[in-house]
């Protein structure tokens, strides 16, 4: 029922085993967050999507560290879907490639 949506799926993590065992663990994870966007009268499915994706970009790229809990946020990819579900409705997937650290032997921030 809603005009405009975004979804965060988390695709994977691998860890850096170079850092050695007993110490912090470093992640690369991969994120796809989805940008759903309906046309109506006055507006194409494209353009509802790229305003969405506008947004979406512009509150992730003012806060890259993701509050300090991130050591790193990079856009790899910008794929796109229209017509999504046969009703006009256009979707942009970004996928982040993140980087953090966990405690020792652990999946919780340090």
């Amino acid at each position: 029922d809603s005009a405009t949506a975004v979804v965060v799926r988390p695709s994977g993590a691998k860890s850096d085993s170079s850092v050695g065992q007993g110490v912090v663990g470093i992640w690369a994870t991969s994120v796809n967050v989805e940008c759903y966007a309906r046309a109506n009268t006055a507006t194409s499915p494209d353009v509802a999507v790229d305003a969405l994706l506008q947004d979406v970009a512009t509150r992730l790229f003012q806060n890259s560290s993701l509050g300090g809990l991130v050591g790193g946020l990079d856009l790899t990819t910008v794929d796109y879907d229209f017509d999504v579900d046969g009703e006009n409705t256009a979707c942009v997937t970004l996928t982040y490639q993140i980087q953090h650290a966990t405690a020792a032997g652990s999946l919780s921030p340090p």
